[in-house]
């Protein structure tokens, strides 16, 4: 089960090095990351290209400011995973989190897995929330979820890329 990290990133190098760096030191390495730099003035490209030199599961795609939609479905076009995991440049991972999706999508044999996460502040007062597993979840209850609470974020989902086929963020 190989999966597909999607970072879309647009004037976020105070941030970037940190959450690229998450992802890069998963206890799970078999992944690629796939980083869309969404037309950033401030350094942004420069420091995923310094990072695509440098690992070889990095890919970057440049590409004129088109928004955070554009940039995820441009990732979606480029990924050859069997599953699509999403992180915005402000955020990271903790060292087990591809690990622990893995092992819950292959553990139930899901489409979706839904995970935790917690607002952390610059001082890093909040601890992260530790990574958990749903088990089995149907189309309509994601749907559900994804329309009413706290899950409601496409970083806080691993999902099957199948499930994904013609799927694309409204731009």
């Amino acid at each position: 089960m190989f999966v597909s990290v999607i970072i879309p990133i647009y004037n976020t190098l105070p941030y970037l090095k940190r959450c690229v760096t998450s992802v890069l030191e998963q206890t799970d390495g078999d992944f690629e990351l796939i980083l869309v730099d969404d037309g950033s003035s401030d350094g942004s490209g420069a420091m995923c290209d310094e990072f695509a030199a440098r690992d070889r599961r990095v890919q970057v795609i440049h590409q004129k400011n088109g928004g955070v939609s554009s940039a995820r479905n441009n990732g979606i076009s480029h990924a050859k995973g069997d599953y699509l995991l999403f992180l915005d440049s402000d955020d990271w991972y903790e060292r087990t989190t591809v690990a622990e999706l893995r092992k819950a999508a292959e553990e139930f044999d899901t489409d979706i897995v839904l995970f935790e996460w917690a607002v952390v502040t610059e001082d890093g007062r909040a601890p992260a929330t530790p990574v958990r597993a749903s088990g089995e979840i149907t189309p309509s209850e994601a749907a559900f979820l994804t329309a009413s609470n706290r899950n409601s974020f496409v970083w806080s989902k691993l999902f099957r890329r199948c499930c994904c086929e013609g799927i694309r963020f409204r731009e």
